[in-house]
């Protein structure tokens, strides 16, 4: 079944979403760093936020791919 969403609707949505999911994984993935990362060496630090940061970029790249497909025509 196609999805009639109209573009405005799905940027808006879309739009929502990132931002909601942004705060959230970077809320999650500071309180990891706080807890296990103090002690560590700076090199240590630099690889968990650059990993981390790599995990963000997936769903967001989807959410993004998502937001700017064109809409799909009806029949």
């Amino acid at each position: 079944m196609a999805c009639l969403m109209p573009q405005r609707l799905k940027k808006l949505i879309g739009s929502v979403a990132l931002v909601l999911f942004s705060i959230a994984y970077f809320w999650f993935a500071i309180t990891v760093a706080i807890m296990r990362l103090p002690g560590l060496a700076t090199p240590w630090h630099l690889l968990f936020y650059f990993v981390a940061t790599l995990i963000w970029l997936v769903p967001s790249g989807a959410i993004i791919y998502w937001i700017q497909a064109p809409p799909r025509q009806r029949g």
